[in-house]
């Protein structure tokens, strides 16, 4: 079971990275940040492959951006930290070995000087399953 957090309802993703959390807790908090009267959660099931854990993901994004170190932004078009075009490549490269999802670490909603892990899912729209609404 994973979740996610919204402004929007909708049956199923787009086909655009989405993130997920990966407890109810973290859950709660994502919701809260979203603007708890406005906010949806949704509890997901992952049916997509391979995911990547940090460690590989790291060695990957140092192909894009040695440089750097891996960060939320490398996964976000809308930030504006990076190229979008790099962070296509980024996409393109996790996916060509084999990864359609990939583990980061994040900011705890609840606390952020504390972390939490989260899943981004590449294709939701293929490797995501709504099964319905968390009620808060």
């Amino acid at each position: 079971m994973i979740f996610h957090a919204s402004n929007a309802e909708f049956a199923v993703f787009e086909d655009r990275p989405a993130w997920f959390s990966l407890t109810k807790h973290a859950a709660e908090g994502w919701h809260t940040a979203c603007g708890r009267k406005n906010s949806i959660s949704y509890m997901c099931i992952y049916l997509g492959g391979h995911i990547a854990n940090e460690n590989e993901t790291v060695g990957i994004a140092k192909l894009v951006w040695p440089d750097d170190d891996l960060i939320y932004s490398m996964y976000d078009e809308s930030v504006g930290e990076f190229e979008v075009e790099d962070i296509r490549k980024f996409y393109r490269l996790l996916q060509a070995n084999g990864f359609d999802a990939a583990y980061l670490t994040d900011y705890d909603p609840r606390d952020s000087d504390k972390d939490s892990r989260t899943l981004v899912v590449f294709h939701p729209n293929k490797h995501v399953n709504i099964l319905g609404k968390l009620k808060l």
